[in-house]
């Protein structure tokens, strides 16, 4: 895992979003009640993709974390 991956210093920013760890974005997920599957199809990905991201297995495309981020935000927005 890189270091981007494992320290929030490290981050970086995707149109004005700080990218979440894969920690911190499954971390959010399960804290908000989603799970992968509806995440994946939320930004028209697959569960298997998310999944992956999450372990630190699979990088992911910046479009679709950027659409997850946005989702989860919602998500948390409207509880």
């Amino acid at each position: 895992m890189s270091e981007a991956q494992t320290d929030p210093v490290h981050a970086t920013t995707i149109d004005g979003y700080r990218v979440p760890t894969p920690d911190e974005l499954r971390m959010l997920r399960r804290d908000l009640g989603v799970t992968q599957t509806q995440l994946a199809t939320a930004v028209g990905s697959t569960q298997t993709t998310i999944s992956q991201f999450e372990l630190g297995n699979h990088d992911i495309m910046s479009s679709t974390l950027r659409d997850a981020v946005e989702f989860l935000q919602e998500e948390a927005d409207g509880e």
